[in-house]
């Protein structure tokens, strides 16, 4: 079964995905970007680590790395 990941993304993250923009956004601000939606992607939309890993060209211990880092910020 293939999973269209791209629907599941928020809209800033599609928008960043969307071929040549001239308002692309700096590397750390992606990468900010990406942490959020991680963590959106697991809490919300319940993909599995090993999913988002893939879709991001990540190892699946960096988004658990992520995930964790992400979630002791918030509270």
């Amino acid at each position: 079964m293939t999973v269209n990941f791209f629907d599941k993304m928020s809209k800033n993250m599609q928008d960043a995905y969307k071929g040549p923009s001239t308002e692309w956004p700096t590397a750390s601000a992606f990468k900010k970007m990406r942490n959020k939606e991680i963590v959106r992607l697991v809490d919300k939309q319940h993909v599995t680590m090993t999913a988002i890993a893939k879709w991001f060209g990540i190892s699946k211990q960096r988004v658990q790395q992520i995930y964790k880092k992400e979630k002791s910020a918030d509270v």
